[in-house]
């Protein structure tokens, strides 16, 4: 498929498909809330993907997005940016 990098969309596809794992619930509704637990998880995708997108260039963030990428897709999306790590 050709992903290298991590895309806001994806990592809050990620927080919610974990909180998904960890709750009583075994299928998603059409409604985007839990059955059992009641989670919204369709309003958590949205609230998470509007975080990524607001915190996407914050330096912070970008050492997280390096490491996540470096991880999943052995490649960095912000090869670039001088980390701690590399000025020693």
């Amino acid at each position: 498929w050709g992903i290298t990098s991590s895309t806001p969309g994806l990592l809050a596809w990620g927080w919610v498909a974990l909180i998904f794992i960890l709750s009583p619930n075994t299928s998603f509704t059409k409604d985007g809330i839990g059955a059992k637990s009641w989670l919204p998880y369709a309003s958590m995708f949205t609230a998470y993907k509007q975080l990524w997108v607001m915190l996407w260039e914050e330096p912070c963030i970008l050492l997280i997005r390096q490491k996540i990428d470096h991880h999943v897709w052995q490649s960095s999306s912000s090869s670039n940016i001088v980390t701690p790590e590399a000025e020693d």
